[in-house]
């Protein structure tokens, strides 16, 4: 009874998480989806901290190393890409088919490479592939949303782009359950992770037309990144992460 009770709090939990993810990603009118997205880094940091707490287990020093990695890194990254202006929804139609297509395509080759391996390298591929799904969730929903401000909620429920989203997100969540069952945290963790955020800059740039820095920016851009990298592998890393516990320290 009490595996039970936890996991339906666990499920719980989980669609709580995923709802207001997405909600923070549209309740921001004017607010580039490269500035909400990339902001989720912080969800494993955030998470390992509440769980050693939970577990009243004693934090490791690495897992606070790699806190302050991602947390460094999010800071350098944002600070130097400085996203700014792009509109609330996609202007035409049109402009989402290229942007489907390509994802299709990159979704199937990372599908098909994934099938042709095993172990980590599958965990990974299937990591990266989620990550486009969620990425494409959180675009879908802000040009849904912007749809519900300007013509009501019947522009809304007309709007394909709300069906899209459900079908994007149920897709994303299925190819994160296989890439954990397929292999370690550490190969899936840092590949959503990054994946998620780097893929929604990206359709923030081509589909809402906002803007990030260039040129000498890109280093400390790309320092971030690996900051950001760096620290998920460590955290995925930790006993935590796979509900273990560090031994606690001996009291003199």
């Amino acid at each position: 009874m009490i595996s039970v009770l936890f996991a339906v709090l666990t499920a719980l939990s989980n669609g709580s998480a995923s709802v207001l993810q997405r909600r923070a990603a549209m309740k921001v009118p004017s607010g580039p989806i490269a500035v909400v997205q990339p902001i989720f880094v912080i969800e494993l940091p955030a998470t390992l901290l509440l769980a050693g707490l939970v577990m009243r287990a004693r934090v490791p020093r690495p897992v606070w190393f790699g806190v302050a990695a991602v947390t460094l890194g999010l800071a350098l990254g944002m600070a130097s890409a400085a996203p700014v202006g792009g509109a609330d929804q996609v202007h035409g139609g049109a402009a989402w088919i290229p942007a489907l297509v390509v994802t299709g395509l990159f979704e199937a080759a990372l599908i098909a490479a994934a099938l042709s391996t095993r172990g980590n390298a599958r965990a990974a591929l299937l990591g990266l592939a989620a990550a486009c799904g969620y990425a494409l969730t959180a675009a879908l929903m802000k040009d849904a949303m912007s749809r519900l401000e300007s013509h009501g909620v019947l522009g809304l429920l007309a709007a394909w782009q709300l069906y899209a989203t459900a079908a994007a997100g149920v897709g994303a969540l299925f190819l994160l359950q296989n890439a954990l069952q397929a292999g370690s945290l550490v190969a899936v963790q840092p590949m959503l992770t990054l994946g998620d955020a780097l893929i929604s800059i990206t359709y923030g740039v081509t589909l809402f037309g906002e803007h990030l820095r260039a040129g000498w920016w890109l280093l400390p851009q790309l320092i971030g990144v690996g900051l950001i990298a760096t620290g998920c592998v460590i955290l995925a890393r930790s006993p935590l992460a796979s509900g273990g516990q560090e031994p606690a320290s001996r009291v003199k």
